[in-house]
Formats: C-alpha cells, sequence, structure tokens
C-alpha cells in the first residue's frame, strides 16, 4: 500500500544535519535544486492505493538507487552507508534515527515494480527541469553507443549444451551409475551445434524413460529440457545472459555484451537512450534516440555523430525533419548501404558483421567503382543461418558487392565543406567524455544484472543519476 500523504514528525537531531554537512556538499546542492516529487507521480499506478503494508516511497528508492550509483556502490553498501552517512540520510529525507530500507527492496524495484515506461518517464523528467532551469542553449545534440561488459563468460550454444549435458551425466554417474549404459555416443569435439543438439535430444528421450533417484538430476534434465524449447538456441552465446552478444570494437577486439546508444545536448544532458545487444548496429537506433529527444521539447537544429550515422536514411530523415546531419561520409560511403535481416555494417570494425557475430574480409576497390566484402567459407559453414542468409550465387559463402557512388551523398559531400559542419563536428569529443564518464565513473563499464532488462534499468539509471549532477552543476553558474 502506497500512503502519499505524508505526516508532519519532529526529531530531537535533525539539528544534526545543520551541524555536519557543509552548504557546498554535492548532496545537499543536489536537494535543493532538483525535485524529485515527479517519482511518486509516475509511479502511483505501481502500487495499491487502499490494501497492502505500507511501503517505501518510490521517490526514496529511487533515491538510494541514485546513490549506489554516484558512488558506485552495490545495493548492500549503498544501505550500508545509509544507516551511518548522515549526508546519506540527509539526502533521502529522513530524521537521523530512522530506518532504511532493506537492500532486497532495491532489486525488487527494479525489477518488479519499475517499468520501461517509468525509466523513460524519468529521464524525460530530468530534461524537463533542465529545460525550466534554462540550461540547455545550444540547438545541437550528439549521438554515439558505448558498450557495456556482461558479467558473465560468453559460450557457443555447443559449449551450452555441451556443459549441460557434462553437468546431467556426472550427477547420474555419481548417483546410478548402472544407468551410464544407456547414455547415447557422445559427439565428437568438431560436431556442430544441430549434431549436438540431436545427442542432447537424444540423452533426454533415454532419461525420460527411467526413474531419477537424485533430486539435482532431476532438475538438470529440466533445464537441459527447458533450453531445447528455447526458440533462440542457435543464437545463444551464454547459458547465464541469454540476451547479451558479442559485438566488435574494432576488428580484432571484441567485447560480450550489450550497447547503450545515446542523444545528448552540448550541455552533457542526456536526453535520448536505447539500449540493444552488443551486435546491434549504432545507426538502426538513430532515429528511437531522437525522436525521443524531440519529444521532450529540446529543440534541434543539427545532429552531431560518426561515420556511422552517414546512411542514405539517417541523411533522409535529416531533410524531412529539417535537421542538418554532422556527420562525415566514410570512403566509398556507398558500399555501406546494404543490409538485411542476417548483415549490419559495423563502423568500429570498418566492415560487415553478420547475426552469427562474423566478420567479412574488405576487398580493393574494383575498375567499375565496386567494392566487394566476403565472408570467410569456414565461418559460413559452421553458421547456424547459412541455409536462410546464403543464396544460391553466393558459392557456399556471403559476399557483398556495392557501387560506391550513390547520388544521395553528394549534397552532404559539398555539406561537409562548410564552415558550419566544421564548427559542429569539433564538439563531438562531448559525447566520448561524457561516455566515459557514465562507465568510469558510475559503474556502466560492466552490467551489475543478467539479461536485457536488467541491462536497461542500469543504463536508464545512469542516465539519469549522471542528468542530475550535471544540472546541479549547471544551475550554479546560469
Amino acid at each position: 500500500m502506497l500512503n502519499l500523504n505524508r505526516q508532519l514528525k519532529f526529531s530531537y537531531f535533525t539539528g544534526i544535519y545543520d551541524a555536519i554537512i557543509h552548504k557546498n556538499h554535492l548532496l545537499r546542492k543536489i536537494a535543493e535544486h532538483i525535485d524529485f516529487s515527479f517519482v511518486n507521480k509516475l509511479m502511483e499506478k505501481c502500487y495499491c492505493i487502499d490494501f497492502g503494508r505500507p511501503a517505501y516511497e518510490p521517490e526514496l528508492v529511487l533515491k538510494t538507487l541514485f546513490l549506489k550509483l554516484l558512488y558506485d556502490l552495490s545495493d548492500r553498501e549503498v544501505i550500508s552507508r545509509c544507516q551511518t552517512d548522515m549526508a546519506f540520510k540527509f539526502f533521502l529525507g529522513l530524521d537521523p534515527e530512522d530506518d532504511v530500507p532493506d537492500a532486497s527492496l532495491l532489486a525488487k524495484f527494479r525489477t518488479l515494480r519499475i517499468t520501461e515506461e517509468e525509466l523513460q518517464g524519468f529521464l524525460n523528467e530530468t530534461v524537463r527541469q533542465a529545460l525550466d532551469n534554462n540550461i540547455i542553449k545550444s540547438k545541437t545534440i550528439i549521438v554515439d553507443s558505448t558498450h557495456s561488459r556482461s558479467k558473465h563468460t560468453p559460450q557457443t550454444p555447443t559449449q551450452i549444451l555441451r556443459e549441460m549435458t557434462k553437468n546431467l551425466r556426472k550427477e547420474i554417474h555419481r548417483t546410478q551409475n548402472e544407468l551410464s549404459n544407456i547414455f547415447p555416443e557422445k559427439p565428437t569435439v568438431e560436431n556442430d551445434i544441430f549434431e549436438e543438439i540431436d545427442y542432447t535430444k537424444a540423452l533426454v528421450d533415454a532419461l525420460l524413460k527411467v526413474d531419477l533417484k537424485s533430486e539435482k538430476a532431476q532438475k538438470l534434465l529440466i533445464k537441459v529440457r527447458n533450453t531445447l524449447e528455447l526458440p533462440n538456441l542457435v543464437e545463444l552465446q551464454s547459458a547465464n545472459d541469454e540476451d547479451a552478444k558479442i559485438g566488435h570494437k574494432s576488428e580484432d577486439n571484441e567485447f560480450f555484451g550489450y550497447k547503450s546508444h545515446i542523444a545528448m545536448t552540448e550541455e552533457g544532458i542526456i536526453t535520448g537512450l536505447s539500449v540493444t545487444n552488443g551486435t546491434s548496429a549504432d545507426n538502426k537506433e538513430f532515429e528511437n534516440i531522437v525522436n525521443q529527444t524531440l519529444e521532450t521539447g529540446v529543440e534541434v537544429k543539427d545532429i552531431a555523430g560518426d561515420k556511422a550515422y552517414s546512411t542514405s536514411d539517417i541523411l533522409k530523415f535529416g531533410i524531412d525533419k529539417n535537421i542538418n546531419i554532422i556527420s562525415k561520409l566514410k570512403e566509398n560511403v556507398g558500399s555501406k548501404e546494404f543490409n538485411d535481416e542476417y548483415v549490419s555494417f559495423n563502423k568500429d570494425a570498418d566492415t560487415y558483421e553478420c547475426k552469427n557475430g562474423c566478420l567479412a574480409k574488405k576487398n580493393k576497390v574494383r575498375k567499375n567503382s565496386t567494392l566487394g566484402y566476403s565472408f570467410y567459407r569456414a565461418d559460413c559453414e559452421k553458421c547456424p543461418f547459412a541455409k536462410e542468409c546464403l543464396s544460391t550465387t553466393n558459392d557456399g559463402y556471403k559476399q557483398i558487392l556495392q557501387n560506391v557512388n550513390h547520388e544521395i551523398f553528394e549534397e552532404q559531400r559539398i555539406f561537409e565543406t562548410t564552415e558550419h559542419f566544421k564548427e559542429k563536428h569539433k564538439i563531438r569529443w562531448k559525447i566520448e567524455q561524457r561516455n566515459s564518464h557514465l562507465k568510469n565513473r558510475y559503474g556502466l563499464n560492466r552490467t551489475y544484472g543478467t539479461g536485457l532488462w536488467s541491462m536497461k534499468a542500469q543504463s536508464f539509471l545512469t542516465a539519469i543519476t549522471a542528468n542530475i549532477v550535471k544540472i546541479t552543476k549547471l544551475v550554479a553558474t546560469v
């Protein structure tokens, strides 16, 4: 039950705050300049008004999560600090003798109470307060993506199934060794995922016909059966984090995790955010984060970004919205226009990347002004998407051939020579700095949960934290 009608309280110890918390303390300044009351209004529908035990106010819980991210603490660490740190209690609006929530409440709030709609609402509210304080004065936003590594280790689907069946057999050998004679013949190390799936199904079928006495073996069997029924089984890259994918920061530098696609103003206020797995192309989330920005009321005349945002779709979007796209064209930019369900261009690796995480080899420009990319035959032969991805003309491996000259880019090439483009392009470093702060200061470099939803909550809450701190610091200079 959520009761938002606060009662007046009196404490003999509130004077402690004035005595020990300096007027220039960051948390005191944030409490003075940021209005957190929007949290209760946005979260009111997520609670029962009339029934149940009294709940902690959403505002209090969100403030606690803010402290967790601001000081890069775990759930238990931030609650421990809230119990003893008077600056924390002051910021939370508690009296010195008041109790604080249990650490488990923070996880429940992130996973059960809050939704993506509320997260978006929280971020939009910070942008609104920045506008109300006349902080956002520029009409330029900067777009980019940054990656977060999963706390789990990447695995291939074959490795996942092989490890699960190994643990199941090991437990049966320990408890009912006589059943080992019904095990089907194990596949060789060189076998592909489909042969591993066939073996796993045969093992499951054999064990379903006998009585497993070990409770652990029964649970492992159920886990294996559930894994076999997953619709994206051949795409799995971790048994623990099924949503994380292997992406590339360069041709020889990969990561296993997620991407946060960010739009921010020149002043450093994050106005748009989208979270995807590590293989998602930057340009595919461009319209989403720009539209989020426009919906907040921020006026946009220019959008600065790296060369990933110089595709024809984005340039057309800029024309339709009367917005200048400040993104330099890549050499042979026309060749980057190919895109389908299984292949997209990776600007960091400067080549195409397939849905299975393999990179293509870039060939030289031909005499007829075409540029070719070809995936390695060995990769395509092992790929679980080969039948759908390859056509009969691909000779067993994926090839892409594109004309490097396209008329849609001519106007952009001319625009690149103007002083306006050159001046606006210089500000791109600001989002690189902001990404570095998000990762190194607020812990966005690594996930603290599992799955795409957990990453979305972490990324949005981190962006909200960064906005609140930035607004507080800028208000003093306005």
